[in-house]
């Protein structure tokens, strides 16, 4: 603080003249807090910027705090030294800042630096930068800058892992080599696949095509009403088996109501060797004399009979 109004005054009594300017920047320069130094010289010396900032950068040795990288890099940026203000950004690292998006908007301003004004160190900064991204889960602007160096399987990678396999896709079939193509194409289905199943999204992997894996997921969890409802939407031979499966599970249980009432609503398919199975439920039903059971087992044997 003393340091801050020190400059102040020295600058408030001082003249337009050029020569005390520098001379109240030379002391600036010698107070602990060069940070101000650079303040006042960018304000009221900027031939001294570039060398105040050079010392200070010095000094610090790696020490300097988030902050002060950031406005060093700023300067460095302003005094088109672009070399410079690339080295600077890409010297912020995580533990400068709690907050992700300060991180990422410094270390993509060191890729916009290196496309417009330093294109040799392009692919370098977009690498060092995308592993960081990827570090703080910035998945998706990872992937970006992957792809403006052509790199979709990493791109494809990020995406997923950001869960945008629509993205994902459409980065895969940028690539004209059908093979490296088909096989990112591969990845990307299996990991969409195993994030629905980790999410318990068994209708939607039905939807997708993975009838089978969909159906097992729902009967395994014992959702068989959802299981059998899906069942029936994609033909008798999928209800059948589906329907075998709840009424083995529900009769081994005693729970002969459950397994009448799928029935009555889907009917007994004409299987011969599940005949077995529908005589043991029906004599169960028979012998318990529950009137609702019978009702459903009369519906069961009713539709089964007009689907004949």
């Amino acid at each position: 603080m003393i340091c801050h109004y020190y400059i102040q005054i020295c600058f408030f009594f001082s003249s337009r003249r050029r020569h005390t300017r520098c001379s109240g920047v030379s002391w600036a320069r010698r107070c602990v807090q060069e940070t101000g130094a650079l303040r006042v010289a960018k304000k009221h010396a900027p031939h001294l910027v570039n060398e105040i900032n050079n010392r200070y950068l010095n000094k610090a040795g790696g020490s300097m705090s988030g902050e002060e990288l950031l406005e060093s890099a700023k300067l460095w940026e302003e005094s088109r030294d672009w070399s410079r203000a690339i080295d600077t950004y890409l010297e912020i690292k995580k533990e400068n800042f709690n907050d992700p998006n300060i991180l990422q908007e410094a270390w993509e301003r060191a890729v916009h630096i290196a496309m417009s004004h330093d294109k040799e160190r392009c692919q370098e900064v977009i690498q060092i930068v995308c592993k960081r991204l990827r570090e703080i889960r910035k998945f998706e602007a990872a992937a970006e800058f992957y792809e403006t160096i052509g790199q979709y399987e990493e791109a494809v990678q990020c995406y997923i892992a950001g869960g945008l396999y629509e993205k994902a896709k459409v980065s895969a079939n940028q690539i004209r080599n059908p093979e490296f193509q088909n096989r990112l194409n591969d990845m990307i289905e299996k990991a969409y696949k195993g994030h629905l199943k980790s999410g318990g999204q068994a209708e939607e992997l039905v939807v997708q095509g993975n009838v089978a894996e969909g159906l097992d997921m729902l009967a395994e969890r014992g959702d068989w009403g959802q299981c059998l409802e899906l069942a029936a939407k994609q033909g008798g031979d999928v209800l059948n088996r589906y329907l075998l499966k709840h009424s083995k599970v529900t009769i081994k249980a005693g729970n002969y109501k459950d397994a009448i009432q799928a029935f009555a609503n889907y009917g007994f398919p004409f299987v011969p060797q599940n005949f077995p199975l529908y005589k043991t439920l029906s004599l169960e039903i028979f012998a318990g004399n529950d009137a609702e059971e019978l009702k459903y087992l009369r519906t069961a044997l009713y539709l089964s009979l007009i689907h004949i």
